[in-house]
């Protein structure tokens, strides 16, 4: 927001860092000068050999839905892990999706193309994670499968393929999200859920549940709930069946909650629903990432340098 009318530069720099190393072998000479009509000693260069241990060890695990509906949105996750003990350089994932899957969107720092997606992550430090996220669509039923490859500088690289089996189209459409990308510990939040019959026919027997993760204290929401009992990791909350949804016509709930403990956590949810054709409930996930009292006086101090 402008304070006041004076101009305002903002810059932007790009870092590469690149570097190899060769070896000169050098020859004895003889001592005192050389016999008129003889040849110096040959020098010559080698590249270095790099060391098995001095390369960077890159591991990729991508995890998502194996089942969904065609028309509905699939999230996948991604992680990059350096389980090398040298930092990985110039780091770039990139997904492949064949066409009958649609790229809906692609977390930062990714760039989408046609049917691939690139995120350019630069270094990588032993032990350090990268967590992206990919969101398709099918545009039609069956197996369809998609090819993630990690590299990085010295030959470092890992391939992983994922499937997902996509049933025939539903007559839902499912709107989850936070409304907070982060959220400070302490501080509340909440998820709002839009449930929509897309056919002219109505939805019926539309039966909503939650898991609400321990690393979030469930306040209340907009609808009567039960809670059902904790198992490992959170609770599920189950909302009352609605014996019908008419064609056009929506359902909203919004869920509210307080957040307890720092990292990144997973707000998940269910739906069935008669007109589901495989029988299988609808899922989607988002990712709250909290941030802890340390991180906090980080961020402040960080914007008080800006």
């Amino acid at each position: 927001q402008p304070t006041n009318k004076e101009d305002v530069k903002n810059c932007a720099r790009v870092q590469f860092e690149h570097g190899q190393c060769v070896t000169t072998r050098l020859s004895a000479l003889p001592q005192g000068l050389l016999p008129p009509g003889s040849r110096p000693p040959v020098i010559t260069t080698v590249p270095e050999a790099v060391r098995p241990e001095d390369m960077p060890v890159l591991e990729l695990v991508v995890g998502g839905p194996k089942e969904q509906y065609a028309n509905l949105l699939a999230k996948y996750e991604i992680t990059l892990t350096n389980k090398g003990k040298t930092r990985a350089t110039n780091t770039q994932v990139n997904a492949r999706v064949p066409d009958k899957l649609k790229v809906v969107k692609a977390s930062d720092p990714g760039v989408a193309v046609e049917n691939v997606v690139v995120w350019n992550l630069g270094h990588l430090e032993p032990g350090a994670s990268k967590l992206l996220v990919l969101t398709l669509r099918a545009t039609d039923k069956g197996e369809f499968c998609f090819q993630t490859t990690a590299k990085a500088d010295l030959g470092a690289a890992k391939d992983v393929e994922f499937c997902t089996k996509f049933a025939g189209v539903s007559a839902m459409s499912i709107e989850m999200f936070g409304r907070e990308g982060a959220v400070f510990v302490g501080n509340k939040t909440s998820y709002p859920v839009n449930i929509v019959s897309q056919a002219s026919e109505p939805l019926t027997n539309v039966e909503l549940k939650a898991f609400v993760p321990d690393a979030l204290k469930l306040e209340r929401a907009n609808s009567a709930f039960d809670e059902l009992e904790p198992v490992k990791g959170g609770k599920w909350i189950k909302f009352k069946k609605l014996p019908k949804i008419e064609g056009g016509a929506h359902a909203s709930y919004e869920i509210f909650v307080e957040a307890l403990q720092a990292g990144v956590t997973r707000f998940h949810i269910e739906v069935t629903a008669d007109q589901l054709e495989s029988g299988l409930p609808v899922i989607e996930q988002e990712i709250t990432n909290i941030v802890d009292d340390r991180q906090k006086v980080q961020i402040k101090e960080l914007s008080r340098t800006k």
